[in-house]
């Protein structure tokens, strides 16, 4: 929440933050954690999560319809912007994704705020961005992302969420990707057995203390 707000911008604005970590280590739960809390203050363009086991989620394509689309939601001025942009180039939905984030995110939020000199940061979150299946999409939302980031005239800024694999260690180890990247590293080891055994033994506590033979339930089990 700190970064959101600008508190760790160094030297220049770091536009991207970046939360990675081992499997399990916690990276989707801060996501939907900040999520909720930006919803909440009013300042939560959109939540996309990527799932690698779901056809629907497993793909970039759909990743700026579905931010444009909660947007277009929560604010009629914007959604009156991209409908005229639609409408005059329907084709829009097929190009680059960096068109589209473009054209259809960037735009029209920078037209529709663009007298607002006071307007606090708001979040695009994306989680999971290495269960998209494709690396070059992976590459394609990341390179996306830094070209929009020097376009801005509203302010936005993108959390991204994923484990450290090669293709996007190495995408932010690139110099023009550090100047303005923030990097929250949650470990490289997870090991889950102790918060599984913790979570069992509490459901199990419940069941044993709301059973109505509880009495009988010997202390042994499970």
């Amino acid at each position: 929440m700190d970064w959101i707000a600008g508190e760790h911008d160094s030297p220049g604005k770091n536009d991207i933050a970046w939360v990675t970590g081992a499997a399990g280590a916690g990276k989707s739960a801060i996501g939907r954690t900040i999520c909720e809390r930006c919803a909440k203050e009013g300042n939560l363009l959109r939540g996309s999560f990527f799932g690698s086991n779901d056809g629907t989620r497993n793909h970039s394509c759909a990743l700026v319809p579905t931010i444009i689309y909660q947007v277009c939601c929560l604010n009629p001025a914007v959604r009156e912007i991209v409908t005229a942009i639609i409408d005059n180039d329907p084709l829009i939905l097929t190009c680059t994704f960096r068109e589209q984030l473009s054209t259809l995110l960037i735009t029209p939020l920078s037209s529709a705020f663009s007298n607002d000199t006071t307007l606090a940061p708001h979040l695009v979150v994306i989680d999971g961005l290495d269960e998209c299946k494709s690396h070059a999409s992976q590459l394609e939302i990341l390179d996306s992302l830094i070209y929009t980031s020097n376009l801005l005239h509203f302010p936005i800024r993108f959390l991204v969420c994923s484990r450290s694999e090669n293709q996007i260690v190495n995408f932010f180890s690139l110099p023009h990707a550090q100047d303005i990247l923030f990097k929250i590293f949650l470990g490289d080891e997870y090991f889950p057995s102790e918060d599984i055994m913790l979570y069992l033994s509490e459901c199990f506590t419940a069941i044993k203390e709301g059973h109505i033979f509880m009495s009988l339930i010997p202390d042994t089990w499970p």
